[in-house]
């Protein structure tokens, strides 16, 4: 879970991100809005080397996470951040990821799960689909500042 102050922060990260790919007269090395990118992306802790400490034999374990300036915080914590606040909002479930963890835990990916029940929470039920409301959701959430000549 994260407090109000690592919401805030992780929140303020994606949209400088994001005004900086906008900006960019170059493809960007990073597109905070690419979906298909993220959902496709494995975890940062998966590519975690150090020994984690509490492993139980259900295979949980805690890392701790010291903070990191802004600059340096991989960019998939404030991504998946605004991912959340997405389906929370557009779904009105504040409980929807209770919903997608359990069809993981089932072998379900997410692409399955949105087919089978993005409909009745008011997703659609296409990663293309959702792709387009997410980028729509972000040009609302995140309008891009327009340098009008006067």
């Amino acid at each position: 879970m994260e407090d109000e102050g690592l919401t805030r922060e992780h929140r303020e990260t994606f949209a400088a991100n994001l005004r900086d790919a906008r900006a960019s007269a170059a493809q960007p090395r990073f597109d905070p809005a690419d979906l298909a990118a993220f959902l496709s992306r494995d975890h940062p802790s998966l590519n975690y080397d150090g020994s984690p400490a509490n492993t139980a034999s259900s295979g949980e374990f805690t890392i701790t996470i010291k903070a990191l300036p802004a600059d340096r915080v991989d960019p998939f914590y404030p991504q998946g951040r605004m991912f959340a606040d997405f389906l929370i909002e557009t779904s009105g479930d504040r409980a929807i990821f209770g919903q997608i963890v359990r069809a993981k835990a089932s072998g379900q990916d997410f692409a399955g799960w949105l087919h089978e029940h993005g409909a009745s929470v008011g997703l659609p039920t296409t990663i293309a689909h959702l792709d387009v409301k997410w980028r729509a959701w972000l040009d609302r959430r995140l309008p891009m500042r327009q340098n009008r000549p006067r």
